[in-house]
This record gives C-alpha cells, structure tokens and sequence, in this order.
C-alpha cells in the first residue's frame, strides 16, 4: 500500500489534490493506494498464462491465423472468451460457401480450445491489430510464428 508521499511522487501529483482525491473521490484514492498490489497481480497472472501457454498443443496452420486476424472480432466481456467459436462463425456466416472445408476446420480447432487457450489466443490476436493483413510476407509470418507459436503445428 502506498503512503501519500509515494502516491505523489509516482504519478507527479499535488499533495493537495491527493488529500481531495480522499474525499472526493474515494473510490481513485483507494485504487491509487493499492496500486502496486493490483499490478503485482497482474504481473503474476501474466506469468501463469505464459506458463500454461507453453502446455498448449498447436493445432493451427499459419494461414488459418491469418484469415482469424482478417475477421473482426471484438470480445467485449469475459464470457466472450468463452463464445470465441460462436462469434467466429457469426463473422464469417458469409464466407462459408466459398471455403466451407476451411472455415469449418477453423471453427472445430477453436472451439476445442479451453477457455484460457481461447483467452490467451484473443490476447495475442488483439496486439496485432495493427498489422497489415494485406500483406502475407515473410515479416508478417514471422510475427505471426512469434505470438502463437503455441497455437502453430507448422
């Protein structure tokens, strides 16, 4: 737990907006507190994941990781991890007559996923939305073999 005085000189503010934050704003106050604990819980779940992540058995080509990232998936709650499947096939219901073999082996390897591989999966699928999906070059494979290297079977 963070005294004032740290509270003040990790995030650069005034001592007199800290003490009207306490009254104020309890609910920030108390966070700013207790915001070492919060990120060491973060740290250590991270950790774990990472842990687990290198139990995961890919089954995944590299192209099937391309066309999931060439999909717009938004999770907007925890129980989307568990729908990852669901939602997939929602995107691409328009799709499916022109490469239903395909779209269906990706749907069958997603939904085989537990929710943590799912939750994992998602994470590393939303750090890359910035790549260029245009593009399949050896770059964009490289980066792909970087973040789900558990999930690859290639």
């Amino acid at each position: 737990m963070l005294t004032n005085k740290e509270i003040k000189e990790k995030f650069k503010i005034a001592q007199k907006t800290i003490y009207n934050w306490q009254k104020t704003r309890p609910e920030l106050y108390h966070y700013l507190k207790n915001v070492d604990e919060h990120y060491d819980k973060y740290r250590e779940m991270n950790i774990l994941l990472e842990i687990y992540s290198k139990e995961i058995k890919g089954e995944f080509r590299s192209e099937e990781i391309f066309f999931i990232l060439d999909v717009k998936l938004n999770f907007s709650e925890v129980r989307d991890y568990d729908r990852f499947h669901t939602l997939f096939i929602k995107e691409v219901t328009n799709q499916i007559t022109v490469m239903p073999d395909f779209i269906i082996e990706i749907y069958e390897k997603i939904k085989k996923l537990n929710i943590i591989e799912k939750y994992i999966f998602y994470t590393r699928f939303s750090k890359l939305e910035d790549i260029d999906r245009n593009v399949k070059n050896q770059e964009s494979l490289d980066i792909i073999k970087h973040y789900f290297r558990e999930f690859l079977k290639d």
